[in-house]
């Protein structure tokens, strides 16, 4: 029994010092995600974005998400990870989201916004889980985390408010995202 009791706690040992930590590139922060996970792709020194769940089929149409929910799950969520940094939530100014709003509709921008247009397979990346719509919202903040200069701003101790913009474009089955920080 003793010998079965050093032998997990071994085991125990040895795997967590094998474990690498995957860390932001360019800071000393860990990256949290039980969603997905990055690596150096070989093409052009871009950053390729992989799946933690590798049975994903991706063949096979992406769930339907309802875009009000993720609407409703982003504070939440952006908050969930400004936890984890150790930093005070944002509270939500609709003026920023009106404005963010009115930027996309009009094809305008403003300064200092994370916008990023994608498709609805992304949408396969959280098939797994129970509330799709809100492990949506973090897959979001999770792709944003794996560029120093965002994941900066997403944990910016200054900051107090944030605006969203989320929207489906179901003709070309691509979503529209943006969020601005302040």
């Amino acid at each position: 029994m003793k010998n079965l009791i050093l032998s997990a706690i071994f085991a125990v040992v040895a795997f967590t010092n094998n474990a690498q930590v995957l860390m932001i590139p360019g800071t000393q922060y860990p990256f949290y995600s039980d969603i997905i996970k990055f690596q150096e792709s070989d093409l052009y020194g871009l950053t390729e974005i992989v799946s933690v769940n590798k049975y994903i089929n991706w063949n096979i149409a992406p769930p339907v998400l309802n875009e009000k929910l993720v609407q409703q799950n982003l504070l939440k969520s952006i908050n969930i990870v400004r936890k984890q940094y150790g930093r005070k939530p944002l509270k939500l100014n609709s003026e920023i989201s009106n404005n963010l709003k009115k930027s996309i509709e009009t094809n305008s921008s403003i300064i200092n916004t994370w916008t990023t247009y994608g498709t609805f397979s992304e949408f396969n990346y959280v098939r797994q889980f129970e509330n799709k719509e809100a492990k949506f919202c973090d897959y979001l903040f999770d792709v944003m985390s794996i560029t120093p200069e965002l994941f900066n701003e997403l944990i910016n101790s200054k900051a107090t408010s944030v605006g969203f913009y989320y929207k489906h474009n179901k003709q070309d089955t691509t979503y529209d995202f943006a969020v601005y920080i302040k």
